[in-house]
Formats: C-alpha cells, sequence, structure tokens
C-alpha cells in the first residue's frame, strides 16, 4: 500500500543526492561562471535584451533547440507576457535571465551591458520569480511573501 509512496520518496533522495554531488554554481568547475562585477540599480533598470540567442538543454538531443535565433528587447518598466504551447521556450527566457544556465549562441544584456559579467547573487538579488506552480507555506500571505527578505516592507 505504501511502496508508490515510497518509490516517490526514493526518487526525490536521488534527485538531492545527484544535485549535491554537481560542482557549485559559479565556481570554475561549474557551466555557469560568477561574473566579477555587482549589478547597479541604475544598470538593472536598463532595458533587457537578448541577442540572436539559441538555446537548448544540456541533457536534450544535439538538434532540438528550444530557442532559436531568439531576439527581445524589453523596455525599462514594460510588462511583458509570453504565451505559447508548453516546451516552446516561455521557461527557458527567465531560466537564462537569472543564469540558470548560459545560451550557447548570442547573449543578453541588462542596461546595454552582458549579463555574464555580473556577479550571480548581485544579477538574481534584482528579480523576483514566482514559479508556474509556486509554493506556499502554512502561514499568513505577508509571512509567504517576505520569506525571502524579512526586512521587506508592506
Amino acid at each position: 500500500m505504501n511502496a508508490p509512496n515510497f518509490a516517490k520518496g526514493r526518487d526525490s533522495a536521488d534527485k538531492v543526492l545527484h544535485y549535491d554531488s554537481q560542482p557549485k554554481e559559479g565556481s570554475f568547475e561549474s557551466s555557469i561562471l560568477d561574473g566579477t562585477k555587482q549589478l547597479a540599480p541604475e544598470i538593472a533598470a536598463g532595458a533587457i535584451e537578448f541577442h540572436h540567442v539559441w538555446f537548448r538543454y544540456p541533457s536534450s538531443q544535439a538538434e532540438s533547440w528550444v530557442l532559436k535565433d531568439f531576439t527581445l528587447r524589453i523596455e525599462p518598466g514594460e510588462c511583458v507576457g509570453l504565451a505559447g504551447e508548453s516546451g516552446c521556450g516561455k521557461s527557458t527566457v527567465t531560466q537564462l535571465l537569472y543564469r540558470f544556465y548560459d545560451p550557447q549562441k548570442g547573449y543578453i544584456t541588462i542596461g546595454g551591458q552582458p549579463l555574464r559579467e555580473f556577479s550571480l547573487q548581485s544579477l538574481r538579488s534584482h528579480f523576483g520569480l514566482v514559479q508556474q506552480e509556486p509554493l506556499i507555506f502554512n502561514c499568513s500571505i505577508m509571512e509567504n511573501i517576505i520569506y525571502g527578505k524579512a526586512s521587506a516592507s508592506a
């Protein structure tokens, strides 16, 4: 009766152990190298541009590009929605912006400067992310909102 739950738990543990054995993000062993510059607020407030970006996930087949020659400019203050069928690259655009991955071809800039130049911590500190299936803790809405930054105000 508990076999399905045991199997799910075992699979989850395998994933955690796999991640734990991976090179630390930003280290020389990692495919995502940490930049050296701090992303200043005035640069972060600039336009975000994807310049002829090509991307496929490391585990995918050689010719299965998720993004092919993708170009996009988002002006400061502009609200952009990405729509399309499953697998067309909507989430990938966000993952590239956060530098969870780097494009195989092309590049991304913010405020006219290449994203790769900025430290991962300083880059990510300027953005908020709500996943497609957000995790909500069993507490107040305010406590859920300030979870990542306890000094945030209402």
